[in-house]
C-alpha cells in the first residue's frame, strides 16, 4: 500500500509539473490569427446552381459568362477575382427579366477575409440592412426598399426587394426603372452575389413582383455556396 501511495504521488507531482510547464507555455503564446481565404473563384460559375432551379425562373443558356481580374497593374495576379453568368428569365410574375450569379474575392488581395466583409457591407448599408455610420451625400441613385432581411447563409447574408434605377449604361442615357431582388452572401473571402432583374418598361406591363420567387432563389444562392466546397 505504501508503494503504491508513493507511485500516486511522484505521479501526481509529474503530473502538475508538465502541466505547469506547458500552462506557461500557453499563456506566454500568442493567440493565433485566424487565416484568411479558403475560396478560389470559380472557373465555370454557370455550373454553380442546377438545371433543374433554373428551370423554375424559366433561365434557360447562358447570355453571358466569364471571369475577369480586376486590377490593371503589370503586377496584377494571374487568377481572377470575378466570375459571373447571366441569364434571360421569366419570373412568377409572368415577367422578364435577368438573373445574374456573380462570384467576387478582394481585388489585389484574394484571400482577405476583412476586405471582403468591408465590401458587403458597403452592399448592406446601400440596401438598408445595417446602418451607414458616415451618411454619403445625395446623389446616388434612387432605391427604395420594398422588404429586406438578414439569412442564415455562410458567415453573413441578407436579401433584399427593391425598386431602384440601373446605372446608365452609356453618356446621355437616361437610367432605367426596375424591380430587383437581391441575395447576397459573404463566406470568408468570398462575395457571392445573385441578383434578379426586371426592368419596368415597356416590355412588362404594370409594377413587377419578384416576391414568389424569393424560395427558388435563396435555394439558388445556397447551392453557388455549396459549389465551392
Amino acid at each position: 500500500m505504501g508503494v503504491a501511495l508513493v507511485s500516486g504521488a511522484v505521479t501526481l507531482a509529474a503530473y502538475l509539473v508538465v502541466a505547469g510547464v506547458l500552462g506557461a507555455v500557453a499563456y506566454g503564446a500568442e493567440p493565433e490569427e485566424p487565416e484568411g481565404g479558403g475560396h478560389t473563384i470559380p472557373e465555370e460559375p454557370c455550373a454553380a446552381v442546377t438545371i433543374a432551379q433554373l428551370k423554375r425562373v424559366s433561365a434557360t443558356d447562358p447570355t453571358s459568362h466569364g471571369t475577369r481580374d480586376g486590377t490593371s497593374s503589370e503586377t496584377a495576379p494571374e487568377e481572377p477575382d470575378v466570375a459571373a453568368c447571366a441569364w434571360h428569365a421569366t419570373f412568377s410574375d409572368g415577367t422578364l427579366g435577368s438573373l445574374n450569379l456573380t462570384f467576387r474575392v478582394p481585388v489585389g488581395d484574394p484571400d482577405s477575409n476583412s476586405n471582403a466583409q468591408q465590401f458587403y457591407e458597403s452592399n448592406a448599408v446601400e440596401y438598408g440592412i445595417i446602418s451607414d455610420p458616415e451618411p454619403e451625400a445625395e446623389g446616388g441613385r434612387e432605391i427604395t426598399i420594398d422588404d429586406s432581411r438578414e439569412l442564415d447563409l455562410g458567415d453573413d447574408s441578407f436579401l433584399v426587394f427593391a425598386e431602384e434605377e440601373s446605372f446608365p449604361g452609356g453618356v446621355g442615357e437616361e437610367p432605367v426603372p426596375a424591380a430587383v431582388a437581391l441575395v447576397h452572401v459573404r463566406d470568408a473571402n468570398m462575395n457571392i452575389q445573385l441578383r434578379a432583374y426586371e426592368a419596368t418598361g415597356a416590355d412588362n406591363e404594370g409594377k413587377p413582383d419578384l416576391a414568389d420567387d424569393e424560395e427558388a432563389l435563396i435555394a439558388m444562392a445556397e447551392q453557388a455556396l455549396a459549389s465551392l466546397a
